[in-house]
């Protein structure tokens, strides 16, 4: 049978093929179409995931690592911006992203909503020993203060007025929410009361008190006319009223 395909239509293929390949995790099929194609790199229009992106979301470590050995763009971004890295992120790959930030990558880029990789991983909460270790390699690698300093680096998205902390308590991750505060992330009332609010909206009750624990305020002077309170009452959570209106009074009369 012939196909009649152009030699771009015919390196297309090849190149989709690839991505299949990584997708799929068959380890010794993307080591021999690497070979072919001698480059690791391929986006087209109908897919703007690159083979490393591939590999990070489906959590082939060792796909990933091929395709690192062989230069592929670790800081490769999709239309919506996210990386590698992002996507290992958000998927809980612990060792892919491990690998990626073995290989330096920039734990910094921001996706089109305002997330970075950490964001992505404290949102996930599919394992708390991810954000652990993601944490860890990223102080290692960057030099830099990831989770106390989150207002003073890229790790906060201003934007969009959201943290690693926020993100971790809307989605009710006590076990991420735990370490980010044991890590400093308490070091800002505006952000504990951003979480607080988050937390209150689905009625996390336990992420909910250990923010209060630690610190986070109930109320809050902003141009908004919502607080924990408006937000555990209009939602339905009794709990989280009675714990926030005790917290209002003994703030304000000791």
């Amino acid at each position: 049978l012939e196909l009649n395909l152009s030699e771009d239509e015919s390196e297309d293929n090849g190149d989709m093929l690839l991505n299949l390949a990584v997708s799929a995790g068959y380890l010794d099929l993307t080591k021999e179409l690497v070979e072919i194609r001698g480059n690791p790199n391929y986006v087209n229009i109908n897919n703007d995931r690159t083979p490393l992106m591939e590999a990070c979301c489906a959590g082939h470590s060792d796909i990933v690592k091929h395709l690192l050995e062989h230069g592929a763009d670790m800081n490769a971004m999709s239309a919506t911006k996210n990386t590698p890295l992002i996507y290992a992120s958000a998927a809980g790959n612990v060792e892919c992203a491990s690998l990626l930030l073995d290989y330096g990558c920039d734990i910094t880029i921001r996706n089109d909503n305002g997330h970075c990789a950490l964001m992505e991983a404290a949102s996930s909460g599919k394992a708390f020993e991810f954000c652990g270790r993601f944490t860890r390699n990223a102080l290692k690698h960057a030099e830099k203060t990831v989770v106390i300093d989150l207002h003073e680096t890229e790790f906060y998205s201003r934007a969009f007025q959201e943290s690693a902390l926020t993100l971790a308590a809307y989605k009710g991750h006590y076990d991420v929410v735990q370490y980010l505060l044991e890590k400093g992330a308490n070091k800002y009332k505006e952000e504990l009361h951003t979480a607080l609010m988050e937390a209150s909206m689905d009625g996390h009750y336990e992420v909910a008190k250990l923010l209060l624990d630690n610190g986070a305020p109930v109320n809050l002077a902003s141009d908004s006319f919502e607080s924990p309170l408006t937000l555990a009452a209009c939602g339905g959570h009794p709990d989280l009223v009675r714990d926030f209106v005790h917290s209002f009074f003994c703030n304000v009369f000791g």
